[in-house]
């Protein structure tokens, strides 16, 4: 929508309500957001501004949730919480399916975000 709150568009269609966290991209093309999935998990999506070219960049039985876009718009963080509850700060790049961990064990983690030169998640 515009910043007067005209020109709204629906982006999402799931009737649960169930897509959230949604991050803009630096340039402003592209969203990033999470969603619960009937199987109790939840996977980061990515789609662009107007809704479509939705693309599903994680698919494992966690809890994936918050993403973060890196200022420069390769990278995404995010929180994984795993069945067994813990909580960590992950990794990936927007390209590809692989992530890594960034921060194990350092307590509970909500929502990453990244320093303004993109070289750290605090």
């Amino acid at each position: 929508m515009n910043s007067d709150g005209s020109d709204q568009i629906q982006l999402t269609f799931d009737p649960l309500n169930k897509d959230q966290v949604p991050d803009w991209s630096p340039d402003g093309s592209r969203i990033a957001y999470s969603a619960d999935l009937p199987d109790g998990s939840a996977q980061i999506f990515v789609m662009d501004a107007d809704g479509s070219g939705v693309v599903q960049l994680t698919s494992d039985q966690a809890v994936n949730f918050a993403p973060a876009w890196s200022p420069d718009g390769t990278q995404i963080a995010f929180v994984k919480e795993e069945p067994n509850g813990t909580r960590d700060v992950w990794v990936m790049d927007v390209e590809g399916p692989d992530a890594h961990r960034l921060a194990a064990g350092a307590g509970p983690q909500y929502a990453p975000a990244w320093q303004p030169r993109g070289k750290r998640v605090p």
